[in-house]
């Protein structure tokens, strides 16, 4: 028999090789039975099995797949393959964390011969025992919560928790800092008494009482079936976020749940305008984004404040398990990009840019010719900066002004992770911080954003960036590795790009102009003009649930990204 104390959880571990098939755990030089520390483990998870079941790495868990919308099915694996003894590869628990060598060697002060207080014993004859009494109290916990008995269930000397992992971050396998050992119940009401008569009243009436599934559940005509929709909060609801809304309300399977806003006016207005579009009252808005992050119910975000919260937002919304829709640019600096692109790896989320014009028509033929070879091989890229409307790049300092109420304007979480100074209204709007180096990457990276994208996109080039950039001209010039160059044009509406190759070259706006060498590369091709999002936006809600790359996933976007912001290095 060997003995567990209660804090030990996994941590300090070493499994033995298998023995006919049978892992053992060896604890300072004793053994047990694999299946106490698989119990122990369990025990943590057993009030919610396979609702929140731990989230395990690809490589960890082979077989782990995904229900429509994503919903985490039951794992087998529980640790990697046992490194060899001595072997300086940390093991690795699902979750993604190690367990260094000194703990996995059982060095001094990792285990004491002595269990601490409080320590079960757990031996294969008892397992199922309790086993079996985890799994009634599991089942009495759900019981006592419909009828409203007040009791306390307890679990054997293993308690503490953290909260159930939100259902959103379950779908997306993301990964745990930590995996709780241990788990307790607690439905403690200390105010209310039921006698064994009353509790039986109540299990008998909440068995007798009628369901009452409504149409809006079962999916009314023009709604998805609840089942089927996927929840959604959006952070940041001024105009742009405004225009997001409205191409997300438009997609039956989306229930916009909640909005957030820092500004009181555009919360107030942005929930009024979801509860117009449903005939309720039900959207919740709120000032900060971290209490619509906790909702378990929102599977899925939009983001679109300042460009400077972008990469911070889509940070917290991963560790949270949702799925992110943001706005461009994804961030302002080279090494945020990094991080986000790297937090979207780490926790599996899907993340789509919002560079729509990836999802528009003309654009992706114009992609297609240049990457299919129709025109000729790639020699130059003409990327087009946004106009001056903001005045030049700049780092203005303003005078203080008094700071309005936090229900009006949260001057504090608008600055973000941007440097703290006094408010003063100016900063706060769109043509002076659209400008100023703090809060975003000016005409560069305004319209690079999109147009970078593109070039990179027709140059394959989603994964790289350019290997050297040089100034001409009050512009920049970059080259990339295989030859093909990068030209900073001079901003004109429309937005454009232009592609030129030894063959031929194809130009194209927003306006949906297009213009081609040799012109019968758009012989009987028609494409509408403008630069809408529903394509995109759909793209986005599909692949929520196929979990499949979207079309303008965050690598890509970071390059395209960074290829701006180096670029302003230089000029």
């Amino acid at each position: 028999m060997g003995v567990l104390p209660p804090a030990c959880g996994m941590r300090v571990c070493h499994l033995a090789h298998a023995v006919n098939g049978h892992a053992k755990l060896s604890v300072d030089h004793r053994t047990v039975p694999f299946a106490a520390v698989v119990f122990r483990f369990r025990l943590a998870v057993c009030s919610s099995l396979c609702r929140c079941g731990p989230r395990v790495s690809a490589a960890a868990a082979p077989s782990r797949t995904f229900r429509a919308l994503g919903t985490t099915l039951w794992w087998l694996p529980i640790f990697r393959p046992m490194p060899a003894p001595g072997s300086n590869t940390p093991l690795m628990l699902s979750g993604g964390d190690t367990i260094v060598n000194r703990q996995r060697h059982c060095e001094a002060g990792a285990f004491t011969a002595k269990p601490p207080s409080g320590a079960i014993a757990i031996s294969p004859g008892n397992f199922r025992t309790i086993a079996f009494r985890l799994l009634l109290n599991h089942l009495r916990r759900i019981i006592f919560q419909v009828v409203g008995f007040p009791r306390t269930v307890a679990m054997p000397a293993v308690a503490q928790s953290t909260p159930p992992l939100p259902l959103a971050a379950q779908r997306q396998g993301a990964m745990q800092d930590e995996i709780p050992m241990t788990h307790r119940f607690d439905l403690t009401d200390s105010d209310r008494v039921v006698s064994r008569r009353g509790f039986c009243r109540r299990v008998a009436a909440a068995i007798a009482m009628p369901y009452v599934i409504t149409g809006t559940a079962l999916g009314a005509p023009g709604r998805a079936p609840a089942s089927e929709r996927i929840a959604m909060g959006t952070i940041g609801t001024g105009p742009r976020g405004m225009d997001n809304i409205n191409n997300f309300l438009a997609n039956p399977d989306v229930q916009m749940v909640a909005v957030c806003d820092v500004r009181g006016e555009r919360r107030k207005a942005a929930k009024a305008a979801v509860d117009r579009y449903y005939g309720n009252q039900d959207c919740a808005a709120y000032i900060d984004l971290r209490e619509l992050l906790e909702r378990s119910d929102i599977d899925a975000v939009l983001i679109a404040t300042g460009d400077n919260w972008h990469t911070m937002a889509s940070i917290l919304a991963a560790r949270a398990g949702k799925d992110i829709y943001c706005e461009k640019p994804m961030s302002v600096v080279l090494g945020e990009g990094r991080v986000l692109c790297d937090t979207m790896e780490r926790y599996r989320v899907i993340f789509q840019c919002g560079t729509q014009r990836r999802s528009i028509a003309r654009f992706r033929f114009a992609v297609e010719l240049a990457q299919t070879g129709k025109l000729g091989q790639l020699k130059t890229l003409y990327a087009e900066k946004s106009p001056d409307w903001f005045g030049g790049f700049h780092e203005k300092t303003l005078p203080p002004e008094p700071a309005p109420p936090r229900e009006v304007f949260d001057w504090d979480l608008w600055l973000g992770p941007a440097a703290w100074r006094p408010y003063n209204r100016k900063y706060a709007e769109r043509n002076f911080w659209g400008g100023h180096r703090d809060f975003s990457g000016g005409m560069i990276t305004e319209w690079g954003s999109h147009t970078v994208d593109l070039c990179q996109w027709a140059n394959n080039a989603d994964d790289t960036t350019p290997v050297e950039f040089e100034p001409a001209e009050d512009t920049v010039v970059a080259h990339y590795a295989n030859g093909v160059k990068l030209v900073f044009e001079e901003g004109v509406w429309p937005l454009h790009v232009r592609f030129v190759g030894t063959e031929g070259e194809i130009y194209v706006d927003d306006d949906g102009n297009m213009r081609s060498k040799p012109a019968s590369l758009l012989a009987g091709k028609k494409f509408d003009k403008g630069y809408p999002q529903a394509n995109h936006v759909r793209n986005f809600l599909d692949c929520v649930k196929s979990r499949q790359r979207p079309i303008a996933p965050a690598e890509g976007a970071h390059r395209a990204n960074s290829t701006c912001q180096i670029a302003n290095i230089c000029m």
